[in-house]
């Protein structure tokens, strides 16, 4: 799989499976994660990679037993960012 982590993997077969077209940038794969310069200079573009897309899905990879934490927690994220 040329080196592509696990959660790159896993969003790629859920948008196979489901038939989707669509264009994604997935950070994993267009960064170096092991070059810290370059990657410095990216997370700088990602605000704009982000404000320009249509659609914006972050996936946190598969479930597993404590998910449901996380997203009990999205909704009070949510809220801070629209008080700001």
């Amino acid at each position: 799989y040329l080196g592509v982590p696990n959660s790159a993997l896993s969003i790629l077969r859920n948008i196979v499976i489901q038939k989707l077209t669509c264009y994604l940038w997935i950070d994993a794969l267009y960064i170096n994660q092991k070059d810290s310069e370059e990657k410095g200079e990216q997370v700088q573009l990602m605000r704009e990679i982000y404000a320009s897309a249509k659609k914006v899905i972050i996936w946190g990879g598969e479930p597993s037993f404590d998910s449901n934490i996380a997203f009990r927690f999205i909704p009070l994220l949510i809220s801070s960012i629209e008080k700001l």
